[in-house]
């Protein structure tokens, strides 16, 4: 068994109450003899083993360990590397068990620190989150890093999970269609201006909402250029038509739905007129 450096001695044992007490050399010891053989004891502990002709000096009553040392003697044996040195058996077992542990200790340390060194070297390895190639920052003095687009990203702790990397996208403004199926001809100059002011204020306008707004008009082209510079002018997100007076907004155009229904009751009146 390797001996150990004095800096790496171990402070303490394990003292077991219960195999102290029942032991039969403690049985027949004196409490004065009890004394001698803890100190003893700690002793062997902290120096690996006692020069058995120093026993009697080191145990704190060199005369009465001359006459009643035979009772002490019995728990020492010889030290199985040390010539002229004795050392309690039960100490040397958790000795080396100690010994054993901070082996098996230092053992799983090394394995654990190469497995962590061989995943920080599987992160420094080019890592794709969508269109971005990121490379982890191992060397902090390199500046250049290999991206399929043109940004870079440095992580600074390889161990660091990646986080998902989300890409806002970016709305295509609307375009006015042609107008003449619509009988809106003469109005793309409002209509641009609308689209324009929309993106003045980072709420594109959509070609899906641009076009349903001239679907809405198609049957009042006149209302279309007074409503947009009016919502323009107020700052409103939508086109709306002038409040009236009663303070509730006027319709920019009826559907078709409703200018269905209003075709049926006039002919349904027209009819009942005709009745009488």
């Amino acid at each position: 068994m390797s001996k150990e450096s004095p800096t790496n001695k171990a402070p303490a044992f394990q003292f077991y109450p219960k195999d102290f007490l029942t032991d039969t050399n403690v049985i027949l010891m004196s409490p004065a003899e009890r004394g001698m053989y803890i100190t003893l004891l700690c002793l062997d502990w902290l120096n690996d083993g006692i020069l058995r002709e120093n026993m009697g000096k080191l145990s704190g009553d060199e005369t009465l360990f001359l006459t009643h040392g035979k009772n002490i003697e019995p728990t020492f044996e010889p030290h199985p590397t040390k010539v002229g040195f004795v050392t309690n058996k039960r100490l040397q077992k958790e000795r080396g068990s100690q010994q054993q542990w901070r082996e098996k200790s230092r053992l799983a340390g090394i394995k654990s620190g190469k497995a962590r060194k061989e995943l920080a070297k599987s992160t420094t390895k080019a890592l794709k989150v969508g269109s971005i190639l990121v490379e982890p920052n191992v060397n902090s003095s390199s500046t250049s890093t290999s991206t399929s687009t043109s940004t870079n990203i440095i992580l600074d702790n390889p161990l660091t999970p990646l986080k998902k990397i989300k890409t806002k996208k970016e709305k295509i403004s609307a375009q006015v269609p042609s107008l003449s199926e619509f009988g809106l001809d003469g109005l793309e100059e409002s209509l641009n201006l609308w689209i324009e002011y929309k993106n003045e204020i980072k709420d594109p306008c959509t070609q899906r909402s641009l076009n349903m707004t001239i679907k809405k008009y198609a049957q009042n082209p006149q209302e279309l250029k007074r409503d947009i510079e009016l919502s323009v002018m107020q700052g409103w997100k939508g086109i709306w038509p002038p409040k009236t007076t009663n303070g509730y907004a006027k319709p920019a155009a009826k559907s078709h739905q409703d200018q269905i229904i209003e075709t049926m009751k006039t002919i349904f009146e027209e009819a009942k007129q005709n009745e009488n």
